[in-house]
């Protein structure tokens, strides 16, 4: 079809009636967006025989650029066409805000999403880069314009992170980049960018911080405090220290004084004695009863001075912990105390098979005869038959002992008290004794890691507990 053609156009235009026509053509077909175009390659463009046989070829050649150029024109337009709808959804779509400043021309375009960001209308504009400078928070502009200014001039990384104000005035965190491009003499030509939403980041950052900074207050603190108890246990050891060493000079003092007050004591004893049997029949009746009088008090003095004695002895020595058969030991208590027990006819009730602990043999022993004595005298004033009972339970971590009686029992509000030094709830006259021997009992099973109570209400007997714990370890004797 097209070497027909170009036969026709040839006759018609040239006043040749005869022609040799050896056209050699290639026709090549391409699709671009959507369109056919035609572009024929002929080699060589024509060939007349008889004369004029430039025009056909300038014809064509003519033609043929004409047809590749209106081609290529198209090609173009529609390319820049579908780039720029790509670029103006992409711009529409992204949920950056988008901006585009014009350096040359001194205008910036910012996007739809952009001003939206900023609680502005929702419409792209074209606007004076003063007027998108003023955007940003002033205090941060001086960052703003340094990131810049690296930029335009050595080609640094545009990123940073800034306030920009909303139309409410309300100041929100974004991040704000850029890219410019240069001409051939390096002058900045255009420069694009975005900016991004950054706020509830920024709130995590904050919130962050904050906690770190609690955390890193709390840690000074709980450091000053350590350091505080460290140097309160310095404090404190010293303190130990020197009250151990005041209480041993107490110890001394009590253990000498009334070692040496037993002499004079003794003396008074005997004088009064003298008295009453040398000279009783020239002491008138009242004579009498001041000598008695001097007996009970030097009785009771020296019964101070022996609990004083066993006190201050208590404190100096540390007896050898060891494996001790309580079964034998409260048997051993027993036969100390057999006289009161068949002088007021106690009726006892040992638990069988009591325990074998580690314990300090004396002290414990010690504990056993002052609470079993205790429940004696303070249950036969009460009952014709008093009852004295010995029981043990155990626990995973401690061993319990008890020792109950039928007596007068203790007022709950004495409970406490019982347990200080000299402290008495009954009568001298009614109850012998200073008052010392259940302090003596808490000592002993202080020093023992233990614990000592009572459980009593007046009039219904007393049951004296005390625990003994089970993971001692035997030792060896220590004197202070």
């Amino acid at each position: 079809m097209t070497l027909q053609f170009l036969k026709k156009m040839a006759t018609l235009l040239l006043p040749i009636k005869k022609f040799n026509f050896n056209f050699e053509y290639t026709v090549h077909r391409f699709l671009v967006f959507q369109s056919l175009i035609f572009i024929v390659s002929i080699v060589p463009m024509a060939f007349i025989v008889f004369q004029n046989n430039g025009y056909i070829a300038l014809l064509l050649t003519f033609t043929m650029a004409y047809i590749i150029s209106v081609t290529i024109s198209s090609f173009i337009i529609r390319h820049i066409k579908v780039g720029q709808n790509r670029f103006l959804l992409a711009v529409n779509g992204a949920n950056d805000g988008i901006w585009d400043w014009d350096i040359q021309n001194q205008t910036v375009f910012i996007s739809a999403r952009f001003l939206e960001l900023l609680g502005r209308p929702f419409e792209e504009a074209v606007i004076k880069p003063q007027e998108f400078f003023s955007f940003f928070y002033p205090a941060d502009k001086f960052l703003i314009n340094k990131f810049l200014k690296h930029h335009l001039i050595e080609n640094s990384i545009f990123d940073c992170e800034c306030r920009l104000k909303k139309k409410s005035g309300k100041l929100e965190w974004f991040n704000v980049r850029g890219q410019a491009i240069w001409d051939e003499n390096n002058k900045a030509l255009r420069m694009a960018g975005s900016i991004r939403d950054i706020s509830n980041i920024k709130k995590a950052e904050n919130q962050i911080m904050k906690k770190h900074s609690t955390m890193k207050k709390e840690i000074l603190e709980r450091k000053m405090a350590e350091k505080s108890l460290v140097e309160s246990k310095k404090l404190l050891e010293i303190q130990k220290s020197e009250l151990q060493k005041v209480n041993h000079e107490l110890d001394n003092f009590v253990y000498t004084a009334s070692h040496d007050l037993r002499a004079p004591l003794r003396g008074i004893m005997n004088y009064a004695q003298f008295l009453k049997e040398d000279h009783s029949t020239q002491i008138d009746k009242e004579g009498h009863q001041f000598i008695q009088k001097i007996q009970n008090n030097s009785s009771k003095m020296t019964a101070l001075i022996e609990d004083l004695l066993s006190l201050s002895k208590m404190a100096k020595i540390n007896n050898p912990f060891e494996q001790v058969n309580i079964s034998d030991l409260v048997k051993d208590v027993l036969d100390r105390l057999s006289f009161d027990l068949s002088t007021h006819h106690v009726e006892l009730k040992i638990q069988p098979s009591l325990p074998s602990i580690v314990c300090d043999r004396i002290k414990v022993t010690e504990v056993f005869a002052n609470l079993i004595s205790n429940a004696i005298k303070f249950s036969s004033k009460q009952n014709d038959t008093p009852v004295v009972q010995v029981k043990y339970e155990s626990t995973p971590e401690f061993s319990v002992f008890s020792i109950t009686d039928n007596g007068i029992g203790i007022d709950p509000q004495n409970h406490n008290d019982i347990f200080q030094l000299f402290t008495r709830v009954q009568t001298q006259e009614k109850f012998q004794g200073t008052g010392a021997g259940l302090c003596i009992v808490k000592k002993i099973i202080d020093a023992h890691e233990g614990e000592v109570w009572v459980e009593s209400e007046m009039g219904k007997g007393a049951t004296f507990k005390f625990t003994i714990p089970k993971n001692l370890i035997a030792s060896t004797a220590q004197t202070a």
